[in-house]
């Protein structure tokens, strides 16, 4: 799971999987997170990165036998920047990957067009989903398009 600093990785880790593992000082994840779900039959492994430019390095190990990823983009910030270097750290993986757009209450909308636009620039694209990491109909449905690909 791919995304810059509080875009929602560990929020969307904690939902999918309520015992992953998460290493957080002061609200902030400072390593990475992990955990393993049994999904319809299909055993699931997700690593959380971190979103600091600082752990670039830790993402590059963690991405070695990726078979897939996801990007989550924070729906209140807009995409900037960090979200487009990320990506590339996506790209280079060479694996197919979805696009999140995270709702979140507070801050201007990151429209769903501008992420798929953004995405689609990229080979492996899968799809791009819209939606509360909160919510858990909606990583229901992120899972049921991981297993699709997988």
């Amino acid at each position: 799971i791919f995304g810059k600093a509080e875009a929602g990785k560990s929020t969307l880790m904690s939902t999918l999987i309520p015992g992953s593992i998460n290493i957080h000082h002061k609200g902030r994840t400072i390593a990475m997170d992990f955990g393993t779900i049994n999904y319809n039959g299909h055993e699931l492994h997700f690593y959380g990165t971190p979103g600091q430019a600082r752990f670039e390095c830790l993402r590059d190990i963690i991405a070695l036998k990726a078979d897939m990823a996801i990007m989550v983009f924070d729906g209140s910030t807009g995409i900037d920047q960090q979200d487009r270097a990320i990506l590339d750290e996506v790209k280079a993986l060479g694996v197919p990957f979805i696009g999140v757009l995270n709702h979140k209450p507070q801050g201007p909308r990151t429209s769903h067009d501008e992420v798929r636009a953004l995405c689609s620039r990229y080979k492996g694209l899968v799809t791009v989903l819209e939606g509360s990491v909160k919510d858990r109909a909606f990583t229901r449905t992120l899972l049921e398009h991981i297993i699709k690909v997988s």
